[in-house]
């Protein structure tokens, strides 16, 4: 392993010489065009050794294990065996693999994604790492059970937030691009049937108050911990009144970017 990293080191420093790493970014394209995906190993972090699927010409920050340090800071904080892991907004799976580590065989993984792109993939993660204690649910998370609009992302980075797809609100104007229709569910109505979680992560790209207006009775009751991508400044106002309410302290935490959004918000119980 130790000789793994030099050489990914040694390749790294290579790419940023001026000549030859002009010369090195040329080739890379054209054995890994920007968009395609390889199967390739996680190097460090909570994802160590773990296989994904991944653009090795984009997504670096995946395959170095380092991406968004607050979510994984979150399953490290709030996660421990045997518990049950909502991951709401899956994408390809990155959290939901890391969560199955945590919560072991005693535990279970429930991975929420509406695009069906997106949902191959992350079978695909989940047959190849030899996961048994993931369950994956197409379908969005709402404020209602449903069908709604969903418009589907282009293919760009995991790590491209703003460019991944999102439900469209069905009282809103509708959108154009790739719009498919799709199957919603609310965190109520799927827990009343189904594993109740300790730990919820939301990232569902600008719609987090739907999600949470469907989860109000799992929330007051079960009071899971949560971590979410809050994306717009009426989302935060929202959240700051709801989820006291609910008796849950807030902790956000710092800003990424030099714009004020998306941040993330951990949610815990008051009283815990």
């Amino acid at each position: 392993p130790w000789r793994n990293r030099w050489l990914t080191l040694l390749g790294r420093a290579a790419l940023h010489t001026p000549v030859l790493g002009q010369a090195l970014r040329g080739v890379k394209r054209r054995v890994f065009p920007p968009g395609e995906r390889v199967w390739v190993r996680v190097d460090s972090g909570m994802a160590q050794g773990l296989w994904l699927q991944a653009d090795p010409y984009r997504e670096q920050e995946y395959l170095r294990g380092n991406v968004e340090p607050e979510v994984q800071a979150a399953i490290r904080t709030y996660l421990k065996p045997g518990d049950c892991f909502f991951d709401v907004g899956a994408h390809v799976g990155l959290y939901s693999l890391i969560a199955s580590r945590v919560v072991g065989i005693d535990g279970c993984v429930v991975a929420f994604e509406p695009d069906p792109r997106n949902v191959q993939i992350l079978r695909e993660h989940v047959i190849r790492n030899g996961l048994n204690n993931v369950s994956i649910e197409e379908a969005a998370v709402w404020r209602s059970d449903g069908e709604v609009p969903f418009l589907r992302g282009g293919s760009t980075p995991m790590g491209k937030s703003s460019r991944r797809g999102a439900v469209i609100d069905p009282g809103a104007a509708p959108a154009t691009g790739d719009t498919i229709s799709i199957r919603a569910v609310s965190l109520d109505r799927y827990v009343a049937d189904n594993y109740c979680p300790s730990l919820v992560k939301v990232d569902v790209e600008g719609a987090e108050c739907e999600v949470l207006k469907g989860a109000e009775k799992l929330l007051a009751k079960a009071k899971p911990a949560l971590i979410c991508e809050v994306h717009h400044e009426a989302a935060a106002t929202f959240m700051a009144e709801f989820l006291p309410a609910k008796d849950y302290a807030l902790r956000w935490t710092p800003q990424r970017y030099q714009f004020p959004f998306p941040r993330y918000l951990v949610a815990v119980p008051s009283r815990s």
